[in-house]
């Protein structure tokens, strides 16, 4: 007797969800999302990277992978990678999981390009100083500014850390992340007495390790010695597997970091190693850019008055809550209720306004973009960047911009829900006087 079509129906579902959770549909996730390759491989690859054909300057948008975790929707990855491959049932988490894989390697890949373009440079352009036109001013002031204020914070934890660990005949163990140049660590060290610099044990930790002389060189003008100086290669997106950092857990007095914790789409996993670096009651405080416009690629913005949530994807609006479709995200018009907190609106014209500079377009550019932006708040129509990006096209900006791609960043409540979940206790987020755009935390184990 043949089984009822239902029946038939019933048992291939059941096949497909036991297969997405099994090992083999993991690999199958990691092979086609981190490298391109086997069943929707390709298709995937075409999602993340559309714009890496594009003219200068629409394929700066980059690898769309390193969008925050918390946007994936917004962005249509995981409807994309179940398609893709065949399968609707497959864990969101699995998806996730593969997406982080990939934007931790994109980052890595970019920063060791960099370093490569860095050294050709400085071969050709021997003594001279490199920077960027239109918005090196702003932009470098504000970063200094940010910097100061962080090294000022930090320092102070350390003084209190060598204060203590003085009476038990201890170093100090200060842990920079994404240490670059070292702006984030110099203005903590250049705050602490000479006595205080030789208690202190500096571990710096990049994906790249161009820099690294560099920071060897700075520290020891500072008065750090020698032998209390690491310098680690290794990536944010798996800081404990290195064996170095590792023999430094529950080891570190402070943690910090500077513009740098935005390169992993997966906050929580940065934090919870952190945490696991840090002595019971150490310190992390670091800062980073903090806006919405990663949400998606079509940002509405909601009604005045509106309540959105923290991913964009709905806002609560007398009584009435309204969902986006996909592809696209709210952003809120309510001002901040602390001290020099933005809403969403402002720090989106901001941010995009300063990629305009960024890419090198003339002022004048930077101005016209801001009266398209309102026009379009004003009208009620979607903010959607690349397709501003494709008008620039053809137009000659001072020079090609030196950055690499754009950046995707964060706003201030997904760092916060992510120290909740990495177990630390925070307190309140301090902003910036100079830029709705810069954000410091502190928390503590």
């Amino acid at each position: 007797m043949p089984v009822p079509y239902a029946r038939r129906l019933s048992a291939s579902t059941a096949k497909k969800k036991k297969e997405a959770n099994s090992a083999v549909m993991r690999k199958k996730v990691m092979d086609a999302v981190v490298h391109g390759k086997g069943k929707g491989g390709r298709t995937i690859q075409s999602h993340l990277e559309a714009t890496r054909t594009q003219a200068y300057p629409t394929h700066m948008l980059g690898n769309k992978s390193k969008v925050p975790r918390e946007s994936y929707q917004g962005w249509g990855h995981i409807p994309t990678v179940r398609k893709a491959i065949g399968n609707p049932h497959i864990p969101g988490r699995v998806i996730k999981e593969a997406l982080y894989e990939r934007s931790a390697k994109a980052y890595e890949a970019e920063w060791n390009a960099a370093a490569r373009k860095g050294k050709l440079k400085a071969s050709a352009k021997a003594g001279t100083k490199q920077k960027m036109d239109q918005w090196a001013k702003d932009i470098t002031r504000n970063i200094t500014n940010a910097n100061a204020r962080n090294g000022q914070f930090v320092a102070n934890e350390v003084k209190r850390r060598i204060g203590a660990n003085d009476k038990a005949g201890r170093l100090t163990t200060l842990v920079d992340l994404g240490s670059g140049a070292g702006k984030t660590i110099f203005p903590t060290v250049e705050k602490l007495s000479p006595s205080q610099r030789k208690k202190v044990r500096v571990t710096c930790v990049d994906v790249s390790s161009k820099d690294f002389p560099t920071i060897k060189k700075g520290l020891l003008a500072l008065g750090v010695p020698k032998e209390n100086i690491l310098l680690i290669k290794a990536s944010f997106g798996s800081l404990l597997k290195n064996p170095k950092l590792r023999s430094l857990a529950g080891e570190a007095d402070v943690v910090t970091s500077g513009a740098a914790l935005h390169h992993m789409s997966r906050s929580e996993t940065v934090f919870s190693e952190v945490q696991k670096l840090l002595k019971k009651g150490g310190s992390f405080k670091f800062w980073d850019w903090s806006h919405p416009t990663w949400r998606a690629p079509n940002l509405v913005i909601a009604p005045k008055g509106a309540e959105v949530s923290i991913n964009g994807r709905a806002y609560k609006h007398n009584g009435k809550i309204v969902r986006g479709k996909s592809g696209m995200a709210f952003i809120s018009q309510r001002p901040g209720k602390r001290r020099n907190l933005r809403s969403e609106l402002a720090q989106t014209r901001e941010m995009l306004s300063t990629w305009v500079s960024l890419l090198n377009f003339s002022a004048k550019e930077k101005q016209a973009f801001r009266q398209w932006f309102d026009r379009r708040v004003e009208s009620g129509k979607p903010i959607n960047f690349e397709s501003y990006l494709k008008r620039l096209q053809g137009k000659r900006p001072s020079k090609k911009a030196e950055i690499e791609v754009m950046e995707a960043h964060k706003t201030w409540q997904n760092y916060s829900r992510a120290l909740k979940g990495s177990g630390m206790n925070f307190g309140r987020p301090v902003f910036s006087p100079d830029s709705g755009l810069l954000v410091h935390y502190s928390a503590k184990k």
